[in-house]
């Protein structure tokens, strides 16, 4: 089996476009939109070439200022969602399992007061429960 790589998703229009398009799945405290097939994306040709190129996952992180307040907060919770994303891509190549979407956007629904409060133990379990949904869904 051939590994994917993971891109991330640049540009509000990009990304706002995948989260439109995308079949929505929640898992507390993560939202996520997947996109099986690039077709209905409303992108630019140029990001549109690239994004349809095979072996290559895109993934988008965003976290709102209305869950958390601190700039430094957010950040933190994209780097652990992203992180995440990459260890269930791992397990999801060890076990040999097909990957059947080309983009992803996730949505925290939860962020600590402090950076420190949220590590990676706490996030991974939603991010693994997303991703293997949506593999389920997209069958």
């Amino acid at each position: 089996m051939n590994q994917k790589t993971i891109k991330s998703i640049k540009g509000f229009g990009v990304f706002s476009a995948v989260w439109q398009a995308g079949k929505k799945i929640k898992k507390y405290p993560v939202l996520a939109s997947v996109v099986y097939d690039l077709e209905g994306v409303e992108i630019n040709p140029y990001r549109l070439e690239i994004m349809s190129e095979p072996d290559m996952l895109f993934i988008g992180v965003s976290v709102s200022k209305r869950r958390a307040k601190k700039a430094v907060v957010r950040n933190r919770v994209k780097r652990l969602m992203r992180e995440s994303a990459r260890i269930v891509l791992k397990e999801m190549e060890e076990q040999d399992v097909g990957i059947s979407y080309k983009a992803i956007c996730f949505s925290s629904l939860k962020a600590p007061k402090k950076p420190k409060d949220m590590v990676l133990a706490d996030i991974l379990p939603a991010i693994r429960k997303t991703m293997f949904a949506a593999l389920e869904n997209g069958d």
